[in-house]
Order: C-alpha cells, then structure tokens, then sequence
C-alpha cells in the first residue's frame, strides 16, 4: 500500500491516503475486475484504485460486481447530494444503515445466513464466502440450487452469482427453481435484461416469476415431510402480533364482510354422521405438506380450538374483526326443507345484543355431502326446495332481519344465495320469497347469488346483483405447479396453481352490467378436507393479499351496489379446513389481519421513503407559483419526504424548483404530463398527489386515473374561473380530487358556485405563512427614514401587482382622500404597477400634492421592514382570494383594512382586534376606517395580533396538514437530539435521521455547550443535506442529559417524541417500524451494539433478557404498561438505550412532571426510574419491536463504566423498590429481582 500512496496527486491531504487505504482494507475493490472492465485504465498503468479514487468513482465505474455506483447515487438521493464517494459512504454509514449496495444484492438477507457475527462488511463476506457457504445473495437467485443444476459452475470454483450475472442469465440458466428466466421475459416481452428488469421494476409492480417446470423428486420423503411440517409449526419470516388494537375504530369507506363457518362446536348430526364430538377442528388437524413449501397445517394461535358453543368466543371474534377494520360477518345459513343446522352461532348473537357486530346471511343451499362441496351423490341431508315450506322459510329468515345488527343497503336487508342454479323454475320461485317478504315481514330485501360453478349472471335468475366467492369462477383453467417445487408426498394428486394468476384473474375482470360485490381470499387450500388429493394455490402472503384487497376496495368505492353501498367480502373469517381464514395462526400471526385494516383504511405499506408528487402550473414568480415552491421546499426540507415536482409549464422559477428536488415540465402539453406521471408511478411506488391551482384540475384525472390519491389547492375566485375558461377544470377537480382545500369559506362557495356543492370533499383550511418574516423593534423609525419621511408620517401600505383587481385605483383615490384630511399620510404601494394603469392614474397626479404622498416601491426584500413600519394595510381588492401578504401583515402586528367580499381575507377581520371591513369601493369609509385604526392602535394590541396570527398560519402545520390529508394514519414526530461533545458522531447521527422513511415533523439539536467542534459539523451536515433543523446550544452546560431530555419534551411541537442520542444510529425504518399500528404511551426497538469505534459487538440485546425465558423477546408485542413493571421492569431495565425508544409526547412530559427534580439525582438509572413512572400511569401502553432497528454506541469510560460502584448499586436497588411500590410482583419475579441485585454486586466487584 506504501506503492500507492506515492500514485497519489501532489499536495492531496493525508486523509486521501487514508480513504485509499479504507477501500483497499474494506474488501469491496476488486483490482482484477476494475482492470477488466476499464480496458483503459489497465492500458495506462495507473493503479486501479487510485484511479477509482481520484477519477472512477465519478465516472460511475464500479469498485466490484456487487457495488453499482449509479444505482446507489440514484437511490440515495442524500449521498449524490453531498457530493460524498458512494463506496466511502457505504463502508462507514452505507451499510450500517441497511443500504444495499445494488439491486442484487440484499445485505439483510445475506445476514440472515450467517449464524455467527461477522467480521467486517457483509458485503465482503458474502464475496469471500459465497461459494464456500453458498450464501444466497437475495431471495430470488438461490446459490444451492445454482451449483446443483449447473454442476459445470461448481468445478470451475468460480462465484456462482457472478457466473449468473454475466454469463449465465445469456445461456439461459436460472437463478432458483422458483424463477423461470425466459417466462418472465415472454410475458413481459422484453428486450432487455429480465432479471434486472425484475429487480429494479417488476417486483416494486408485483409482477409474478413462475416457477420452473421440473424439479427433482425429494430423495428422503420423510425427512423433507418432517423439515416442512416442522416449518410451520412456529412463527415464520413474516409473523407479525396486530398492530392496530388500540387504533379508535374509524368507519371504513368500504364495508368489508367476511364469510364465517359456524361449523366449529359439535351438534347431534354431525356425531352421527363423522362420529362423536367432530368438529371442524377435527378436519384441520389433519393437514399435511405435500410438497416443498405447501403451508399446512394450519393451525389457530390467538382463539385456539375454539367452541361456538360459548359467547366469549363470539364476542372475542368480534372485536377482533372489527379491530382490523371490519364491518360484519356473513354467517353461511343451513336451512334444509324446514330443518336448520348449525345455527347456534348466529342465535347466540341475536340473543346477545351487546355483542355488537353487523351481520348478514348467505344461504348454503346445496346438498350436504360428505364432501362438503355439493357435488356426490353421498348425501348426508338434501335441500328439496318444496313449495309448502316457503312461508316458513321466509319467516326464518325475517327472525334475522329484524335484528337491528342485520345489514342493511338503502333499508333493504342483504341476503345472498350460494346456488340459485340448483333452485328448481329459480326465477318464479325467487320472485315467489320477494312477495312473501313484502307480505309476512314488510321487508323488501335484495337477493344477491354468489357467483360460483358456471352461475355467474344475476339477472337469468330475477336476482339483484352478484358476489364473488373466490377461487370460483376464478381458478378455471390455471395449471398446478406443486409437482414443479418437489414432492414430499409421492402419492399426491392435488391440483395447486400460483396465487398470483387467481390474483392476475380476479385484477382482468371487467366491470359487469349488473351490481356485483367483488371477493378476495387471503389463501385457500383444502387439504385438510381432501388429504393428498386437495386444491388450493402456492405463494400467498400478506403482502400480496393486501394488494388485491386494496384493488378490490377501490373498485367498490367506484362501484357502489345500488348506486349507495359500497362493499367487499374476503373468504373468509374461519374457514381453516380451506387453508381461508384471516383470525391468526402460528405461522403468519395476525399479519392477514393487519393487512386487512390498512387495504380497508386505504393505509399504505411502509417500503422506503414516504413519496408524494406536486404539481404546480408554471414557474412564474407569482404568488401560487412561490405557495409551490414553498410547499416543496417544506416536504422535503423540514418534512424528508421524496417529492417530485411535475410543472405544467416552465418559467423563470424551475432553477430555484430544481434546486429543492426533482423537477419535471410539461411544456404546456397535457400528454407530456401524462407520460411523466406514468415514468414517476413505472419506477416508484408513489400514491399521493398534491395538486397547486385551478390551472392544474385536469390533471387530477390524469393523477386519479394512475392510481394516486389526490387533493387540490384552489385559490381562485368564481370570476378568475370565468375569466380564464377554466370551468373544465375546476370540475375535474370536483370530480377527481379526494379533498379540496380553500384558504378560507369565501373561496370555497365561490368554487362552488362554478361547478355545485362538494359536501364534505371541501376542507377549509386558511394557509400558513411560509415568508421568513424578520421582525424589528425598530422598523417603524427604520421605514420613515428609508422614505425620507418625518416621524409624524402616517404610513399606509398595500401589495401586489398594481392592477384594477388589485384596486390599484381605490388605493390611489383613498390616498387623496386621506391626503385632504391631513398631509402625515402617504400611501406605499410594493409592486409594480400594470401599464396601463401607470399611463393613466399616475400621469394624472404628476405635479399634484398627491404625488408625493404616494410611493410606488417595484421590488424589494425588505417586505418585513414595509409592512411592520406602517400604520396600517390596506387591502383595496376587489376580488383576492386569500393573500399572503394580509397574514405576513398580521403576524407583524400591523392592523389590515379592506373592503366587503373583497376576498376570504374579510374573514380574519371580523376580529376588531385585526382590522376592519367597510362597504365594497366606499372610499370614504376606508379611510376613516384607516383613521380609527391608527387612534386606536397600541403595542399590547399589536403583540396580541402577532401572537394570535403566527399561531394560526403556522406554516409547517398548513403543509404537513395537506399531507395528513392524504395519509391520514401519518403522525407527527418530533426528534430531539442532545448532543455533548460528540463531534465525531453527529453528523452520521443526523445523517440516519434525515435517511428515515417516515416523515419527520421537526428535528431539534440541543447542544449543550459543546467544547468541541459539534456546532459546525451540526451546521454543515444540515446544510449539506439540505435539512432544516433548530439548534438550540446552551449558554452553560446542564449537567446532566436528563435535563435535555426534559427541555426537549417542552419544545416537542409533535404528538409522539423520539430522543435520538448524538452517538447512536436507526434503521431507516426505525419510526416507521415503530409508529405503525397500536397506539403506545412508549415504543421502542431491540438495539444492534458498537464499540466507540463503530466495531459490532452484538446484533441484539437479547443475550440481556435471558432470565425471562429464550422467548420473551424474540417477537414484537404490545402490553398494558404496569404488566410490563411487574414482569421486567421490576427485575431490571430492559429497555437498554433512550435512542431506541419513541413517546408519546404528553405522556414523556406527565412522567418529567411527576417526578421532578428526583431525576436529577441519578446518574445510571434515570432512564429506568423515568420509564418506570411513565408506564405505571393507568391505561399506559407500551409496545417492543423485536427487529433491531437501533444502533447503540457503548464507550469505554462513559458515565456508565467509570460511576463508582456503590452508587451505581444503590440506584439500581432504589428503582427496583420504586416499581415495586407501583404495581404488584409476584414472588418469583421478587425471586429474580434479588438474584439481579447479586449479579450487579459481583459485576461491581462488591461481593
């Protein structure tokens, strides 16, 4: 390496040499590979990596195969933005904040291989030992699987991967048996590289990859039976505990409906014909693998084997279901010539009208067999349908619908029927049971059939309209593909297509001509019913069952029944013999059910940076043009979110738009705009749209037709709309916007007079005031001088472009009235003036006394000094629809006058305090209403104004408004990070917290009264990321974190508080991860460890918690807080590092209250006792992500290490006798608690 440094460029600093010597030592710099693929640079005899250094880097040549330069600069916009190395940034931050290096490779994924820590970067690892261990680099290339089937690859030692990557993806091989490369490109029909293709676009778009057509038979049946079965028999990859418990539950758009199985608690027939005591559970049991990963058994985690029989079943699948966003069951109905089976379920919650839970029925009218599906003639009771036992079947059915739970759909109770195809002459008989509705129940309800074997046209039987029941009608034709994964039951016959072509199906359906209710299945597999000879379909997760549900969810918001409802209906709630139930197992946990509560709620996924796309109409510097500018500035500047910005059309402004972000122009042609929202939404997984002006209302379409939810900005006035013929898209707008937003009441029925009411699409909500205003003490002594006025001078200011619009012309005649009344006044226009206006009413007061009392200011940058040194502004429009200029004036205590209807500005001065209003062009009155203003005014009332019009038109809460808006499940976050001395960690401190996917409402540094160069690496790493943040450094150092902390709470504007430490790192998912689903008083991660050097020590603290057993956090969970006192707390802390936690705001500052200055005390244990406090408080909660999402520093010498023994033992004893007198423990966590206390001695050496 000393060669090296001598190839170094005359006068670089040392540092070169040592960034050189990190690649070199990192293992990521290939010199071979470099040298291969830059001819150029092996031609010039150049080191290979000194070149990279100085030149490659920038030229996007890559280090390694494995290190795509571009693609990480692309990705990770805040790096390219720095200007920083990409290689360097991922060896010291890159990978340690889970980025990956490419898009084939996933780092996670690598880890998770290894069972023992490694040594250095992952990344290095994996290129040292992928073929050694056959490491898999992702889960879509699988290295076993590559050197078994290209045994050719195996003998030449050569990187199976790299193989792939460069030759073999050209020779047709593939990279898993799961992955068939050349189908994925002939449906897809593509040119180019399919496995790249799929990486970087078709998994974000969920395309499908299908399996290959051959697999090798398992060698050892019963050991592959065994590895599977042993698969599902505990929580898998995916497992997740519900998130959304404790969330309010909010009425869905969509009414969800699950089908529900009463089949679950033994009943006389079902003895006699199964034998004694069967039910359900005795199919579900059953259940086998067949082949290499089929999911069966199935078996039930939260309800366990239940039994109907009991209502606290009932009641507790209830709740559940109405917890994860659903809006009733549909109980299948078993109704046979008279007789009624299974029904104790539904006449158990007819009985009990405190259980409340909407329901409905779905008739099984199908012959029951003993293969439960209608089709053999092994009847075990039939359905005959005669005529004497309609009346009684019709009263049966009444008993339901006079339940006030029955659903409804414009009154008319909804009944489905399973198979009117089966119903003898089912036209009159149908029209037969509607009469006897009307005349027996007064009821007139609506017959809807399930569209199942061939029967899928309502209107051939008289019915009403349609449900879907999948699989049916939806698996006709699709291939098994079970045979291809490997059998593990050679005798298996079933039939088991992939999940994603029943998806596929179900997606190409055509809206019908008749009303239909579309159904989804979060996975279906009848093994349980037919052992070895089953149905069912390969591949269904969460994820993908959240997609489809999503999709269903927005075509029944398109496609109401009946023009008023709308709904959709998963099969099912409990059909575990069918593999179909969203109650949760052991394998997924409740990850169906809280896919199901975000797809109902229209909650999106968390995967990578919160998007969002703004549109704005040109780039004219205008007002609408700099509201645009400013909201893009404050998303991702304040907020981190990753916007882009579409301009209908360009102007002197898109540089400064450029400047904040990604910035594309239509050039005026709407089918550009088009084609850009579809290049945005082909790449990312964007869902939200803020619209800016009426000019951008058909675009709306464009943005709703793409998928996006979208709300619009309108400013406009109903004349402005005339004016500029943009009635078209003030209705598209309407029409396509799922909120509206108008700065004031004023705008919005001036709107609505052009195209009609919006009911409750319109939201009011008066901008905030986005202008740095700079107020002075001084500035009325600091005005006068500037213009060369006396003190005595009565200044009256207006702004904008000087037109009739604006009342330019009132302006002027107010001037001269007010002129004849004293000659203190002079009236200042900031603007310039529209000629012909300049030509005709300034030419008019040349030479008169009026010319010098009135001044026309073309541009300034002093608008604060203006607009705080008058007297008064007077608003002299006669139509503006909320200016800025009118709350800039407010917020600097100024009093603003203005004339009626001139604007929704009128509003804010129905306020004495504000102003006044005076009859629209009353000259006259204008001025002695500015008169009035001016005797009346005084410091205490214009600091009243200031204080009231900054704490309404904050701007920050206008914008992250309009995005909660449009993610109305987003939370403010507020980060506050205590910095002391730590100069050499917070700037890659903040850098995680500005790489956070979820979007940050402040970020707030405390430094408290550094000695080191903290400051200015606080400043510069802000300013290079262009991040806003408060920095707040103290005049003395505290003395203690605790007090930072309780500072940080106190300035914490947002509803939950995450304490970032300077020298701890996160995930970027670390709030994400945190904040989703149940709501919390404190959240908090595992944590992954580091030395002072940044060395692992530890992926997890789970080695810390093993007195409570190998489980007790191996598995996110949620806890009333004083449990969680009494069964860990007690004992010891186990929530190891503040950083890792997140809280919520009110509580963090009750707990601070409640204990005082007693925190101060404590120089180890102050977290503990604090935590203690806060969860003892009833109704806390508290909730632990077992994912290691922090990175906790550990120093050597820290206040922890070097504190004196003694006083470390008895803090730790004092807390441990605090909780204890909180809540109640149990003797054998008394028991644990001392046995803590030993060990503390024996560590301290006090034993």
């Amino acid at each position: 390496m000393k060669d090296l440094f001598k190839l170094g460029r005359k006068g670089k600093a040392s540092s070169d040499s040592e960034n050189i010597l990190l690649i070199h030592e990192s293992g990521l710099f290939n010199e071979d590979w470099y040298k291969e693929s830059n001819p150029d640079v092996a031609e010039s005899g150049e080191s290979p990596l000194v070149h990279f250094y100085y030149h490659g880097f920038r030229e996007g040549r890559n280090p390694s195969y494995l290190f795509d330069i571009n693609w990480y600069l692309e990705t990770h916009s805040d790096v390219k933005q720095a200007g920083l190395n990409p290689l360097i940034h991922y060896i010291l931050h890159g990978e340690m904040e889970g980025r990956n290096p490419s898009p084939c490779v996933d780092i996670a994924y690598v880890r998770r291989q290894v069972a023992e820590p490694m040594e250095g970067l992952a990344l290095s690892y994996f290129y040292r030992h992928i073929a050694a261990e056959k490491l898999s680099p992702l889960p879509e290339f699988n290295t076993q699987y590559y050197l078994s089937a290209n045994p050719d690859v195996e003998e030449s030692g050569m990187d199976p991967y790299f193989h792939f990557l460069f030759q073999g993806i050209n020779e047709g091989r593939n990279p898993s048996q799961l992955f068939d490369i050349s189908k994925y490109k002939a449906e897809n029909s593509l040119s180019e590289n399919p496995f790249w293709h799929y990486l970087t676009v078709g998994k974000a778009k969920g395309l499908p990859i299908r399996p290959l057509h051959s697999a090798a038979p398992a060698q050892d049946g019963s050991l592959d039976l065994l590895t599977e079965i042993v698969r599902y028999r505990g929580p898998g990859e995916g497992y997740e505990d519900f998130q959304y418990k404790s969330r309010s539950r909010k009425a869905a758009k969509v009414k969800a409906l699950a089908y529900y199985l009463p089949q679950f608690h033994p009943f006389k027939e079902n003895s006699e014909w199964w034998g004694e005591g069967f039910t359900e559970w005795t199919n579900v049991t059953r259940g086998l693998p067949r082949f290499k990963g089929h999911y069966q058994p199935h078996l039930p985690r939260d309800l366990g084997y239940y039994d109907l029989r009991l209502k606290d079943t009932l009641q507790a699948q209830a709740e559940m279901a109405l917890a994860a966003g659903l809006h009733g069951f549909c109980f299948y109905h078993y109704w046979f010539n008279g007789k009624r089976l299974m029904d104790s379920p539904v006449n158990m919650l007819m009985e009990n009208p405190d259980i409340e839970l909407p329901f409905c029925i779905l008739w099984a009218n199908e012959n029951w067999t003993r293969t439960w599906d209608g089709l053999e003639n092994n009847i075990l009771i039939a359905q005959d349908y005669r005529d004497e036992d309609d009346e009684a079947f019709i009263r049966d059915l009444g008993r339901h619908f006079a339940d006030p739970r029955y659903i409804r759909v414009d009154g008319r109770p909804l009944f489905f029927i399973y198979r009117p195809g089966i119903i003898p002459d089912a036209v009159n008989r149908i029209e037969k049971w509607r009469k006897l509705s009307v005349e027996l129940l007064g009821e007139t309800p609506l017959f809807f059939m399930a569209q199942a074997f061939g029967d899928n046209d309502p209107s051939v039987f008289g019915m009403d309209g349609a449900v879907e029941f999948p699989p049916h009608k939806l698996a006709q034709g699709l291939d098994s593909k079970a045979q291809e994964l490997g059998l593990v039951d050679p005798g298996f016959t079933g039939h088991y297509p992939l999940y994603d072509e029943l998806v596929e199906r179900s997606l190409e359906v055509e809206k019908p001509n008749f009303d239909l209710i579309r159904a989804v299945t979060p996975s279906w597999d009848n093994e349980a019913r037919k052992p070895g000879r089953g149905m069912g379909f390969i591949d269904s997760t969460p994820e993908k069952y959240e997609r489809w549900l999503a999709s269903m969810v927005k075509y029944a918001e398109a496609n109401p029944i009946t023009g008023d409802e709308s709904f959709v209906v998963i099969n099912a709630w409990n059909e575990w013999a069918e593999g179909a139930h969203l109650e949760p197992d052991v394998y997924w946990g409740s990850a169906y059910l809280n896919a199901t509560y975000r797809a109902v709620h229209g909650l999106t996924r968390q995967e990578g940076k919160t998007k969002l796309v703004l549109v704005g109409h040109d780039a004219y510097k205008h007002g609408a043009q700099l509201l645009t500018l400013n909201i893009f500035k404050t998303l991702v500047q304040d907020f981190g979110i990753d916007v882009e910005l579409v301009l209908l059309d360009g102007g002197p402004l898109v540089e400064d738009y450029q400047k904040i972000g990604k910035t594309h122009v239509a050039h005026g042609d709407i089918a550009i705009f088009r084609d850009i929202v579809k290049e945005i939404t082909g790449r990312s997984s964007v869902a939200h749209a803020i619209c800016n002006t009426t000019v951008t209302g058909h675009c709306t379409e464009v943005l709703a037709e793409s998928g996006l939810k979208v709300i619009s900005l309108v400013h406009e006035l109903e004349t402005l709309i005339k004016e500029y013929a943009l009635e078209d898209r003030a209705k598209a707008i309407a029409d396509n916007a799922t909120s509206v937003v108008f700065a004031s009441s004023f705008v919005r029925d001036s709107f609505e007079r052009v195209v009609g009411s919006i009911g409750d699409k319109a939201v009011v909500k008066p901008q905030g005031i986005y202008q740095k205003l700079q107020p002075d003490s001084n500035s009325r002594k600091s005005l006068r001088k500037k213009l060369n006025l006396p003190a005595s001078a009565k200044i009256v200011v207006n702004a904008g472009f000087a037109d009739l619009r604006k009342g330019f012309d009132l302006f002027v005649n107010a001037a001269r009235a007010a002129l004849a009344k004293s000659t203190d006044y002079h009236f200042v226009w900031l603007g310039n003036v529209e000629p012909g206006l300049k030509n005709w009413i300034l030419r008019d007061i040349a030479g008169s006394d009026l010319e010098a009392h009135l001044h026309i200011v073309p541009f300034t940058n002093e608008i604060s000094l203006y607009l705080q040194g008058a007297d008064v502004f007077a608003m002299t429009s006669r139509e503006d629809p909320f200016p800025s200029v009118v709350l800039e004036s407010l917020a600097l205590g100024t009093p603003v006058v203005g004339f009626q209807n001139g604007g929704g500005f009128v509003e804010l001065l129905s306020d004495e305090t504000n102003g006044a209003v005076v009859p629209m062009g009353d000259v006259d009155a204008l001025v002695s209403a500015i008169e009035q203003q001016i005797a009346n005014d005084s410091e205490a009332r214009r600091t009243t104004r200031r204080a009231w019009a900054m704490g309404t038109f904050d701007w920050k809460d206008y914008v992250f408004g309009l995005v909660e808006m449009l993610m109305p499940e987003l939370r403010r976050v507020s980060v506050v990070v205590p910095n002391y001395n730590y100069e050499n960690h917070i700037g890659p401190r903040l850098e995680t917290i500005f790489a956070q996917n979820y979007p940050v409402y402040e970020v707030i540094v405390l430094d408290d009264k550094s000695s080191d160069d903290s400051v200015s690496v606080i400043e510069a790493t802000a300013d290079v990321h262009q991040r806003k943040i408060e920095l707040i450094v103290n005049d003395k150092n505290s003395g203690s974190v605790f007090r930072q902390w309780d500072k940080g709470a106190r300035l914490a504007k947002g509803e939950l508080l995450w304490i970032a430490e300077a020298d701890d790192l996160a995930s970027p998912d670390f709030i994400s991860e945190l904040v989703s689903g149940d709501d919390f008083d404190l959240a908090y991660s595992d944590s992954r460890q580091v030395d002072q050097n940044g060395a692992l020590l530890a992926e997890s603290y789970n080695y810390y918690f093993k007195e409570f057993g190998e489980s007790a956090f191996t598995h996110s969970f949620s806890m009333p807080g004083r449990n969680f006192l009494a069964e860990f707390l007690a004992v010891k802390n186990v929530i190891m590092n503040v950083s890792g936690v997140i809280f919520k705001t009110d509580s963090l500052c009750d707990a601070l209250d409640g204990i005082g200055d007693d925190l101060y005390e404590y120089s180890v244990a102050g977290d503990w006792f604090l935590y203690s406090e806060l969860l003892a408080k009833e109704n806390a909660q508290i909730k632990f992500c077992s994912k290691s999402l922090n990175t906790h520093r550990r120093h050597q010498g820290s206040v922890t290490h070097s504190l004196k023994a003694e006083k470390h033992f008895a803090e730790i004893f004092s807390v441990q006798q605090d909780v204890a007198s909180r809540v109640e423990v149990n003797s054998s966590i008394k028991k644990r608690a001392k046995l803590h206390l030993k060990d503390v001695k024996i560590h301290l050496n006090l034993a």
